[in-house]
């Protein structure tokens, strides 16, 4: 690899005394001693507090705020510091109700605690040589690639096999369950903590801890507004240039909404192209005069990627990303390489019955078997079947995924968020790295948890969106919501559908 900078919020943790290569120490700008392990990292946004008392110690890496409390930064990590020297469970419950794109380190030498924000939106990759060579060394890191790098691990041959199939690069790519494309490096799902002690290395739910509570659904409306509300008002506390990227969707449209007390600190922006300019582009233009949104319409050039970028970019997002790579790097070339926020509006979808509603099923039973069709389209082989079943079948295991069910949540309602939302989203949130600093206001546990409280008659559709639109700013519903692509969605559902059909009688048991 050339020397090209490597993206924001990329980090390396290795024991300390592990040497890191020399790439590495001219590619990582700042660094970190604390738990026994060096972390090298590339974060303008970051918390350390050392050892208290107790021996108690925390490192937060990436921006983090409270919307509850309205505490951002440094104050959200006291709080949260605080918390964890009182009550585990405590811990848990304040740091679920943090926003941001964050991973946070807390503990001793002794006892390490590693906690993703609320949809893993900063990866968590991690690797433990342990089950090779009874060493007690662990890694952790942004990229697998840099765990890779780090214990000369070969690529996993299972997922290049995978993505070399033609119904892979139907859709969107991601590994299966918790895989990644180097092997032996698992990526920590969503709700998900990564525990050190005594030389082992265990991922364990920290969420749900207990029963559904269904709620009237217009205390959930006002609460989630006032969050949201709130949400904006500390991502200007950072006092960083901030723009939005807008569709014509519903949930663009409810981050529009949010910020309605805030929109002078906004630079709101939409990527003119073929289909936009039928679809998203004809909406946020009217939205903008209507509003008068600070607005941009954006055309991309079509720039071949240089050879340093795309050899850096190829081997830190491997095969699964590679074809966004020419996108990736017209967007650096346009924006530059600039520490702002980029408010993306991702993960509002989990609150909807998003499987359900794209599959055209009611109900289906908790298996591994019925996880695989609704992973991504795979291959009608009876072989891909068993091996990615068994992965499901070991991430289950490994994530107490059952707990789920047991406290009332509906399961493909966890499934979206932890595999499609804690896989695929974190990778497209890694392209945005490349030039600026994403965020996405609705990942926030306590958020998300609020709007599955909902009853389901409003999940169903887009109505608790539309609902909450309404009370922060009913003007941003004065244009139709424009479906995600087009007239066509109703087509590509019926297909979705067809297939997960065809896939249950002839494969799945």
């Amino acid at each position: 690899m050339t020397a090209e900078r490597i993206p924001f919020n990329s980090y390396l943790a290795l024991p300390e005394g592990k040497e890191f290569s020399v790439k590495f120490k001219e590619r990582f700008p700042f660094s970190v001693n604390a738990f026994g392990l060096n972390i090298q990292h590339n974060f303008s946004d970051k918390y350390y507090m050392a050892p208290d008392k107790a021996g108690v110690e925390i490192l937060v890496l990436g921006h983090i705020y409270d919307p509850f409390s309205g505490r951002s930064g440094e104050d959200a990590v006291l709080e949260i510091v605080e918390m964890y020297s009182e009550s585990k469970e405590r811990f848990y419950d304040i740091l679920a109700k943090c926003s941001g794109r964050f991973v946070v380190f807390v503990g001793g030498k002794k006892m390490l605690e590693i906690l993703p924000d609320a949809c893993a939106s900063l990866p968590v990759n991690y690797f433990s040589p342990a089950v090779v060579n009874d060493s007690n060394e662990f890694a952790v890191s942004s990229h697998a690639y840099f765990i890779r790098e780090a214990f000369s691990l070969p690529l996993c041959s299972n997922v290049r096999s995978l993505s070399s199939t033609r119904f892979y690069h139907l859709g969107i790519r991601h590994c299966p369950a918790d895989m990644t494309e180097v092997e032996g490096v698992k990526v920590l799902t969503p709700n998900l903590s990564l525990t050190y002690r005594a030389g082992e290395l265990r991922a364990q739910r920290i969420f749900p801890r207990s029963n559904r509570l269904e709620r009237d659904v217009n205390e959930v409306i006002n609460e989630v507004s006032r969050v949201l509300l709130s949400s904006v008002d500390c991502l200007a506390w950072f006092r960083k240039p901030i723009f939005c990227a807008l569709s014509g969707g519903v949930d663009s449209r409810m981050t529009l909404a949010a910020t309605v007390g805030q929109r002078d600190n906004f630079q709101f922006f939409t990527f003119a192209g073929e289909g936009n300019a039928r679809r998203d582009l004809l909406c946020t233009k009217k939205l903008s005069q209507l509003l008068s949104l600070r607005f941009e319409e954006i055309q991309l050039s079509n720039v071949h990627p240089s050879e340093e970028f795309s050899v850096l970019y190829h081997g830190l997002q491997g095969e699964t990303r590679a074809p966004n790579v020419k996108d990736t790097f017209a967007r650096q070339q346009y924006f530059g390489v600039n520490d702002n926020f980029e408010v993306r509006s991702s993960i509002s979808e989990v609150s909807r019955s998003f499987v359900r509603r794209k599959f055209h099923t009611a109900e289906m039973a908790l298996t591994a078997d019925a996880m695989v069709p609704i992973y991504k389209r795979v291959p009608f082989s009876r072989k891909w079947h068993e091996l990615i079943r068994q992965e499901f079948a070991t991430w289950m295991e490994r994530s107490s995924f059952r707990d789920v069910e047991k406290y009332g949540y509906d399961w493909l309602d966890f499934y979206y968020w932890e595999i499609r939302v804690g896989t695929w989203q974190a990778l497209v949130l890694q392209d945005a790295d490349y030039y600026t600093n994403p965020t996405v206001l609705f990942n926030n546990r306590k958020l998300i948890e609020l709007m599955l409280s909902a009853p389901e008659k409003y999940r169903k559709d887009d109505t608790l969106q539309v609902m909450i639109m309404s009370t922060l700013d009913g003007d941003v519903l004065k244009t139709p919501i424009v479906k995600n692509f087009g007239k066509k969605a109703w087509f590509r559902e019926i297909l979705e559908s067809s297939y997960l059909k065809a896939y249950q009688a002839l494969i799945a048991r």
